[in-house]
């Protein structure tokens, strides 16, 4: 709090083996995943109280998250699944109500990095065979529309090896290594 003393405990899932949290309003939305598919974000008043939950399926297994950022009036997620698929998708917030919308499926080595320009949301993700791509989306509620994709020549890539970064003026830059 802004007082600096600490509240109560509040536990927001028992099992969980990922967890990111950030703030929307004056409130906290904590996102979880199981050891599964399930997905639970939960909207915590300063407080110390539970106001509400959403929950989702990915279409896999989730292995990591990616970002937990905001877009406009909404937010948007990434993670990535043992499908393995990248994955992005976006949360609306109404009051206290909380929505998850769709997957956003990519095929992707690891969670796509999130990028933000102006009222578009930039999608970096790599697949370690066919290159990198970027894709610009919209987001309307929680429903994200992609624009046109751009991508580098096929080649095989690393993910540990692939860094991303946004520049002052907007452009996305990426350093990776290429076959070795």
């Amino acid at each position: 709090t802004a007082t600096q003393t600490a509240t109560d405990s509040l536990l927001v899932r028992a099992s969980s083996q990922y967890c990111q949290a950030m703030l929307i309003g004056d409130n906290v939305a904590v996102m979880t995943s199981d050891n599964g598919t399930s997905i639970q974000v939960a909207l915590i008043s300063p407080a110390c109280t539970l106001l509400s939950t959403a929950s989702a399926s990915a279409s896999g297994t989730v292995n990591s998250f990616g970002q937990f950022i905001a877009l406009g009036a909404g937010y948007v997620f990434s993670y990535r699944t043992t499908a393995p698929a990248g994955i992005v998708r976006a949360i609306s917030v109404s009051g206290t109500i909380l929505s998850i919308g769709y997957e956003v499926l990519l095929t992707s080595a690891e969670a796509p990095r999130l990028y933000i320009n102006g009222n578009y949301l930039r999608v970096v993700r790599h697949n370690n065979s066919n290159g990198i791509y970027c894709t610009p989306y919209t987001l309307a509620g929680n429903v994200l529309t992609p624009g046109n994709t751009v991508n580098t020549s096929a080649g095989t890539y690393y993910s540990d090896s692939v860094r991303t970064f946004q520049l002052d003026s907007g452009e996305i830059v990426v350093n990776h290594i290429y076959n070795s």
